[in-house]
C-alpha cells in the first residue's frame, strides 16, 4: 500500500476516491486541484533560483583581506 499523503481521518474531499476504493499511486497527491497550484508556483521558485545561480558558475570570485596598519591618515575636506 502506498501513502498518499493524506491522513485516514480528516475532512478533505481530496479522500473520497480512496475511500469508494479507487487505488493510490505515485501521482495520486498530484492530482488535488488545491495543491497544484501550489505545487507549480514552488517549482517555478526554485527554477528560477536554479537557473539564476546556475549562471554564476565558472566565474572566479576573489578577495582580498588586507590586515597591514596605516599610521598615517589623509583626510580629504
Amino acid at each position: 500500500m502506498m501513502w498518499d499523503g493524506l491522513g485516514f481521518f480528516g475532512t478533505s474531499d481530496t479522500k473520497l476516491d480512496r475511500i469508494k476504493g479507487k487505488k493510490v499511486t505515485w501521482c495520486t497527491p498530484f492530482l488535488s486541484w488545491k495543491n497544484t497550484p501550489l505545487l507549480i508556483i514552488g517549482l517555478a521558485i526554485m527554477s528560477y533560483i536554479i537557473v539564476s545561480e546556475g549562471s554564476n558558475l565558472g566565474k572566479e570570485k576573489s578577495q582580498t583581506i588586507d590586515l597591514s596598519q596605516n599610521e598615517l591618515y589623509d583626510y580629504d575636506v
